[in-house]
């Protein structure tokens, strides 16, 4: 048996990640091993460590084993006190090495299992602090497919520190942080406020990237957002300094707003005035209070601020209570008030509503059945529910003040609101009011913090995540019982609310948090998500404080042209039938992609499909809202959908940066590329390999946006399909330009050949269905020549400046080349088409710079009008004639002439109109 197991240790294949194991208790007589595994184990060894411990940890004893010939071997053996070593038959051995080695002289494995204590030991060590104990150098067996040995692989420790934290501060941080990705890298950066004043914004390994010094200080918690909508993340911070700035990713200001008053609360971000940009929208704690809303330049939105007799002290909430499709703000007063805003400064009908004592704290504002409720804490002991007319819905009777804003989190019955009391306890009830199952929990401290919620093992159920004034932090599952002991002693209380994202892009998610004297994060070891979850203070990174409905049904609008569009399903539905959800559509016309068409029936959510339609028009969908979508990429081509809402192609996430590029397009009739994912329309995206994206509308990072090569660039248009010419690519951005697979029959279409959107010095243009007229628009940046060639009939086309060709006859190809030369001599064309109806082109030939007039006259020498008089520079040119005479007023068919003079050179020649 040991030499098996010897054998087992020396094999060194590595399979992907498999077992998290962590010190779970670390008692004075005893040490557990906990385990989480997603495969068999068959044997494993480690070490244990304790900080300034000097001597051995176990007392093993001398045992005597045979095997089947009888040979015996003498080794050290501890026997276990509990653990699912026990349940395998599992010995354990102290080796020479101290390390502690496990295997079946039964060669029964340990079965895959959720986290439980591997083995729990007795030793030596008394007076030993968990946070002083550690594993070192495990090594755990299994078996592959075939039964040969493999190593496993294994991550210590299933919650500890994250590499790099804490965050040391001079102060506490009562601030919640915001996690974005600020500079675009695809690692998100911290930001948060200290209590004295600074604020910071950290890498996500805990290093500094900078800080600016208030003065004074930050209660409320960073909003993010693209404010002025450049494409860059701004961070919106307040201060007792009675500032509010705007900053960017490396701390510089880029406005320093002066209210006049203590600026306490969050600020919130959001859509007062329809127009493309977010407001900042925050109170003021002075008499007589302000509630301000601005635009990103400081200017104040129309009809603010409003001015109240009251203080507002904490941050603000913000919904659409009147339907107008503009944000209004809920927020409380000192004053035992709570306010409803609408958007144009106008306090509704109803309001304020009026409670016992003061509101120190945001209130949130929740969806349920499309009715929009707030929920706010008072220092009165109660939370309220307040309903949109102002009127009370329900009161929750606490034990003590609430001075931390509730925390949301949508269930399958429901939304519900969770908050802690100062009583200790922290509650978790329905949208009615009434106590979830296992709620409230008494956790023996005053709770400080608003909770977040996140899924921190993925098994599609939340946890609640909270803190006390002292050093516990609370992670309990929906049902009320805890997550798991948490084997990290903190070393100050905690302050303020935590923030949960994945921080380092592992798959598992962190949890930050502020103490009296640092920033924290935990790492969960667990595989977990975020995405979709009220993760962080006040719901988002917009601080809006906004629950809408993700249950309820709704309906979208798709708008289609006529023929064959770009669509996907927008919502989940009953029946994702194609002719069910888009009734309109031919039957049999839905075609989805494998790197082939393939004809479907049914619609499934994330992918985008061909569909054809007889007519224009435009189809209402029913269902439910979808938030996320993590859609499995093929490597090259995909068709792809979005979600319920709109989102912007660089916050499309793509963690492991996959997306090609400038390479996401829509359809409007031809290939364009597309700046936003809207719901129900269908997108071409090109990716490097095989992978995941995340389609979200949980907006809190952006990618870098796409800046092309090809503008500024030449451009030729064949019936509105745009190609380019004349621009370099580097080899490794080439693929950045290429175009997506042709459509369905039918549909016209525009590429250059090897399907590029672009050609460098020439390239072979490939038509496909065209349909009679051809129109050909081009524009020249520079002052290059160029020569569009009909392969079919050998006709030469001049192109410089801009024009447009209308080619009555169906082609297929053309050749586009640069001209390198000027012309030689002058030169006038023939007019093309001849005869022609009713656009012609007449070209000439200017071998200098030269004043030039072009003439247009009836056969009896009439003029009719007149196309050039001006100095033109060298070079093939051409210009149009609409067949109407200089009064605008189109002439009668027959022959014309036109006629040239530049300089000593005159030429006419002859065209026919023809009607």
């Amino acid at each position: 048996m040991k030499k098996l197991f010897l054998v087992l240790l020396l094999t060194q294949i590595t399979l992907a990640e498999d077992i998290n194991i962590w010190i779970s208790n670390a008692h004075q007589n005893t040490v557990s091993v906990s385990m989480l595994a997603n495969t068999e184990v068959v044997g494993f060894q480690f070490g244990i460590d304790v900080l300034e411990f000097e001597g051995d940890l176990f007392a093993p004893v001398d045992s005597i084993f045979y095997n089947d010939t009888g040979e015996s071997v003498t080794s050290t053996v501890i026997q276990p006190l509990s653990g699912i070593v026990i349940d395998a038959d599992f010995i354990c051995f102290i080796n020479t090495s101290g390390l502690l080695v496990s295997f079946s002289l039964a060669n029964s494995p340990i079965a895959s299992t959720d986290s439980v204590v591997l083995v729990e030991l007795p030793w030596l060590p008394s007076d030993v602090n968990i946070e002083d104990v550690s594993i070192v150098d495990p090594l755990f067996i299994g078996l592959d497919e075939n039964g040969a040995p493999i190593t496993l692989e294994v991550e210590y420790g299933l919650i500890e520190y994250q590499e790099g934290w804490p965050y040391y501060t001079n102060t506490q941080v009562i601030s919640s942080p915001a996690i974005a990705d600020m500079d675009m890298d695809g690692s998100p950066e911290i930001l948060f406020g200290e209590y004295n004043g600074r604020f910071h914004i950290l890498e996500s390994d805990g290093s500094d990237i900078c800080w600016l010094d208030t003065g004074n200080q930050i209660w409320g918690s960073p909003a993010v957002a693209d404010i002025d909508n450049d494409g860059i993340l701004e961070v919106m911070i307040t201060s007792k300094n009675q500032h509010m700035y705007i900053l960017d990713g490396n701390c510089n200001v880029e406005l320093n707003f002066n209210a006049e008053q203590f600026l306490m609360g969050t600020p919130a971000l959001g859509n007062l005035d329809n127009d493309e940009e977010l407001e900042i929208v925050f109170g003021g704690y002075s008499n007589p209070g302000k509630l301000f809303a601005l635009n990103h330049d400081g200017s104040p939105v129309e009809n603010f601020p409003v001015v109240l007799d009251e203080k507002i002290q904490r941050g603000v909430a913000l919904a659409d209570f009147n339907g107008n499709g503009k944000m209004d703000i809920v927020f409380g007063t000192d004053d035992e008030h709570i306010y409803l805003i609408y958007d144009n400064g106008q306090v509704a009908d109803g309001f304020p509503f009026t409670a016992e004592n003061d509101f120190r704290s945001a209130p949130v504002v929740v969806e349920v059945m499309g009715e929009k409720i707030i929920f706010a804490g008072n220092r009165d002991n109660n939370l309220y529910a307040v309903n949109s007319d102002g009127s009370l819905r329900f009161t929750v009777e606490t034990g003590d003040d609430i001075s931390a804003s509730p925390g949301v989190v949508e269930t399958e019955e429901g939304p519900a609101i969770f908050f802690g009391s100062e009583d200790g306890k922290l509650y978790g009830v329905n949208s009615s009011g009434l106590p979830l199952s296992g709620w409230p929990i008494d956790v023996g401290s005053e709770i400080i913090g608003s909770p977040a919620f996140a899924d921190l093992d993925n098994d599609g159920t939340p946890e609640i995540i909270s803190a006390v004034s002292g050093m516990d932090l609370l992670i309990f599952r929906m049902d009320g019982s805890p997550y798991t002991d948490i084997p990290i002693e903190f070393e100050m209380p905690f302050s303020g609310s935590p923030a949960v994202q994945d921080l380092d892009s592992d798959g598992d998610l962190e949890i930050v948090i502020g103490s009296t004297n640092s920033l924290i994060a935990v790492d969960i070891k667990d595989l977990g998500n975020s995405n979709n979850y009220w993760n962080m203070y006040r719901g988002n990174v917009h601080r809006t404080g906004y629950l809408g409905s993700t249950s309820g049904s709704g309906t979208i609008s798709v708008s289609h042209i006529p023929d064959w569009n770009l669509v996907g399903l927008p919502m989940s539905v009953e029946d994702p039938y194609h002719l069910s959800v888009y009734p309109g559509a031919l039957e049999g016309t839905l075609y989805s992609f494998d790197g082939n068409y393939v004809q479907e029936n049914d619609f499934i959510t994330g992918t985008g499909y061909w569909l054809r339609f007889p007519d224009g028009g435009t189809t209402i969908i029913s269902g439910s809202t979808i938030h996320s979508l993590i859609i499995s990429m093929m490597n090259d081509w995909n068709l792809i959908s979005g979600i319920s809402s709109s989102v912007p192609a660089t916050s499309i996430q793509d963690p492991e940066g996959i997306i090609l590029p400038g390479t996401l397009y829509e359809f409007d009739g031809s290939y364009i590329q597309a700046e936003t994912l809207e719901p129900g329309k269908g997108y071409w995206i090109r990716s490097a390999g095989p992978g995941e994206i995340i389609i979200s509308d949980d907006i809190r990072a952006k990618r870098l946006p796409f800046i092309s090569k090809m503008d500024g660039a030449n451009t030729i248009s064949f019936n509105n399909q745009t190609l380019y010419f004349g621009v370099t690519v580097p080899d490794n951005e080439k693929l950045s330009y290429s175009a997506p697979p042709k459509p369905p029959s039918g549909v016209f279409d525009a590429r250059f050949q090897g399907d590029w959107i672009y050609c460098e010095d020439s390239g072979k243009i490939e038509l496909t269905d065209q349909a009679e007229p051809l129109s050909i628009s081009f524009n020249i940046a520079n002052k290059t020549t160029w020569v569009l060639i009909n392969i079919e009939s050998n006709e030469e086309y001049d192109l410089s400046g801009s024009g447009e060709l209308i080619i009555a006859e169906v082609l297929n190809e053309f050749i586009l080349q640069k001209n390198s030369v000027l012309p030689h001599s002058y030169s006038l064309h023939q007019n093309f088409p001849n005869p022609f109806n009713p656009v012609t082109s007449l070209r000439y030939d200017l071998p200098e710079q030269s004043f030039v007039t072009l003439t247009i006259y009836d056969l009896i020498g009439r003029e009719i009008t007149q196309l050039v008089n001006t100095t033109q520079e060298a070079g093939f040119r051409s210009v149009q004639w609409d067949a109407t005479d200089s009064f605008g007023k189109p002439v009668s068919a027959g022959i014309y002439l036109y006629k040239i003079t530049t300089g000593k050179f005159v030429q006419t020649k002859k065209m026919v109109l023809v009607k």
